[in-house]
């Protein structure tokens, strides 16, 4: 299997993203496409010109019809379901775990009357330079604010994520989807970004109402 080239389809209504893993890469090369069968089929064609394929896409309302078609060419394709694949923790998880940190921390200092009063904005860099230097007369108290201080930590791993998802900003079809939610006010890029992936084609919906049911 390791020799094998993997393409992972994912499949909307009107297009389609092909993730190309060819042998001894470790980043899949990505390639915009229109969903109808023809066109996938004609691409699959090319990559298969020089070793045998494995495909495959998520379960989703496109049903079966590409799987068959690959089939019907002697390409093997699975249908995976979407509560079997692993994901990584996403940004909205490491943004929940910011704020709970950030309530723990706050909560603990409340405890022992430790108030940041040098600006009305929390979390800044003052506030953060505060942090730091707050001393303790116990030892199990200087240990418990190092402990909550994982603040910190959290806010590493949500820009590393934050910095990854940049990077799709230029990838169609996101980048057009993008850059039409930026028009509206408050929506900045990574916002954009998350209602374009999570929404797909929104002219699957057949009324606005329906398309803001699914958004929430």
């Amino acid at each position: 299997m390791n020799s094998t080239p993997l393409i992972a389809f994912d499949q909307h209504a009107a297009t389609t993203v092909a993730a190309v893993l060819l042998p001894g890469q470790q980043t899949p090369a990505l390639h915009s496409l229109t969903s109808e069968t023809a066109t996938i089929l004609r691409f699959v064609k090319r990559m298969a010109r020089h070793a045998a394929l494995q495909c495959c896409y998520e379960a989703a309302p496109c049903d079966f019809a590409l799987q068959r078609a690959l089939t019907q060419q002697g390409v093997p394709c699975d249908i995976i379901a979407p509560a079997l694949i692993s994901r990584r923790p996403g940004r909205e998880d490491i943004r929940a775990d910011l704020l709970r940190a950030r309530h723990r921390l706050s909560k603990f200092l409340l405890r022992h009357r430790r108030r940041f009063t040098a600006t009305k904005r929390a979390w800044s860099k003052r506030h953060e330079t505060w942090l730091r230097v707050q001393t303790w007369p116990l030892r199990a108290l200087d240990q418990t604010h190092r402990a909550y201080r994982a603040v910190e930590e959290t806010v590493v791993r949500l820009r590393a994520v934050e910095e990854d998802l940049r990077a799709l900003l230029t990838l169609e079809p996101l980048q057009a989807r993008v850059q039409r939610r930026r028009c509206f006010r408050g929506i900045d890029d990574l916002t954009a970004l998350t209602i374009a992936a999570e929404l797909g084609d929104a002219r699957r919906f057949a009324t606005a109402p329906r398309t803001m049911a699914f958004v929430g």
